[in-house]
């Protein structure tokens, strides 16, 4: 079945940039910037929050090339190459048909011909053929219902049948049953679904497994819990805002809390392989938000707001070969995005074998070094803090090839400065500076 908006569905997904206050027109604010969660190799945090969610923190990743600012597009991980794909979305006032890649470094444009420009469809990773699944959106002759793969190298139309045409934004990839989950999604005209549908990419059909469970709704998240063998869904557009968070088994789904993040539509949601949790980020109700929350399966957990500014209508995807989530662009009031940041989980303390900190005091200063030896692959990012009133206090850095994570402070204070890896008190070290 599905739902109709009264005023809004007839422009579901034309693109506009319409204020989220204006929730008789929700539909047309669909095609938001996107911003990317992504570390740099050295970002200084002055001031940085000795709240959990930063011991390893947002960082944004400065590129020369990328693409440009955009919303409403579509991003997923593909492990067997270790890239994030991104294709599409709604940018300057125009569809894109644009293929981009990121691996933790650079951004590289790998193809403009496959699917038709277009905004509003949804990505993931086959993880076992080695292809990145494209269903829908909208392109320049309205919703589209063609399912296409991407190998690396080039794009296949697989099927143009299947689910109606409809803008979705969200599919994830059940890996245990080796299967491409769709749920609900909107058509202009038509309204919202509550259909959940699952792609076998080896027969290439779709089969539709049920019209119960939640609401009829689009612009919601699903990520898919590897460790527990479920598809999460969480939030959406339903009539309104809508807060809940659902589990698919492959079977039925189940509402598992109404509690956690507020109801809000056009968020990000990705899985971290290496701390099992699900992890949210930003969207909008009547207000656009910067809010970082995690979902372990029985509990949403607050985790901060720094990191990218407020916004909705971004894409977030976890590399799991560095052990970050990548998100992308997006949209709010200040207009498009086209960052991208990647957010570090927190780690074990355990993970750092040893802490070296070392002062050399000069005549009208003190430098200060922070060494951390630790476990981590290289790329992931630790935050070594220096103390307030050092002119530096904490700093994000990036593991190098050896587990190695080094900082340096240069102070004209004088005083003592406790000198620790960020959320471990037990690795703390006192220095002395006197100029």
């Amino acid at each position: 079945m599905n739902r109709t908006h009264p005023t809004g569905l007839a422009r579901m997904f034309r693109h506009n940039s319409t204020r989220v206050c204006k929730v008789r027109r929700v539909w047309g604010i669909f095609g938001a910037p996107f911003w990317a969660i992504c570390g740099a190799v050295l970002h200084s945090l002055a001031g940085a929050s000795s709240a959990h969610a930063d011991e390893c923190g947002w960082v944004q990743r400065a590129t020369e090339i990328a693409p440009s600012a955009r919303q409403h597009h579509a991003t997923a991980y593909d492990s067997a190459r270790s890239v994030t794909v991104l294709f599409g979305g709604y940018e300057g006032g125009r569809l894109s048909g644009e293929t981009w890649e990121w691996n933790g470094a650079a951004w590289t444009l790998r193809a403009t011909t496959g699917p038709s420009a277009r905004s509003g469809h949804g990505m993931a990773f086959d993880s076992e053929r080695g292809v990145t699944v494209l269903f829908g959106g909208q392109d320049n002759r309205g919703d589209n219902g063609e399912t296409w793969e991407w190998n690396g190298q080039e794009w296949t139309l697989r099927a143009a049948a299947g689910p109606s045409p409809r803008s979705i934004r969200a599919l994830a990839y059940d890996s245990a049953r080796s299967v491409t989950v769709l749920f609900g999604g909107g058509s202009s005209g038509i309204g919202s679904y509550d259909e959940t549908w699952e792609w076998d990419g080896v027969a290439g059909t779709w089969e539709l497994r049920a019209e119960s469970g939640p609401s009829a709704r689009a612009a919601h998240s699903l990520a898919y819990d590897a460790a527990r063998g479920v598809t999460v869904l969480f939030g959406g557009w339903d009539d309104w805002f809508d807060g809940e968070t659902w589990e698919w088994d492959g079977e039925s789904w189940v509402l598992r809390s109404t509690e956690g993040p507020s109801p809000r539509y056009l968020h990000a949601l990705a899985y971290d392989s290496a701390r099992g949790v699900c992890v949210l980020f930003g969207g909008a109700d009547r207000v656009v938000n910067n809010e970082t929350w995690e979902w372990d399966g029985t509990t949403w957990t607050p985790r901060g707001r720094t990191g990218p500014s407020p916004r909705y209508d971004h894409t977030s995807s976890y590399d799991s070969a560095r052990g970050v989530a990548v998100l992308f662009g997006g949209w709010s009031d200040d207009g498009q995005h086209g960052d991208t940041w990647e957010l570090c989980g927190d780690f074990p303390c355990e993970t750092v074998a040893r802490f070296e900190v070392a002062l050399k005091q000069a005549r009208r200063h003190c430098r200060i070094r922070a060494k951390a030896f630790t476990s981590l692959p290289a790329g992931r990012f630790l935050t070594l803090c220096f103390g307030s009133g050092s002119a530096c206090e904490c700093q994000t850095v990036a593991v190098g090839e050896l587990g190695l994570a080094v900082a340096s402070c240069k102070t004209r204070t004088s005083g003592e400065f406790n000198v620790c890896v960020q959320g471990c008190p037990e690795l703390c070290r006192t220095v002395s500076c006197r100029p």
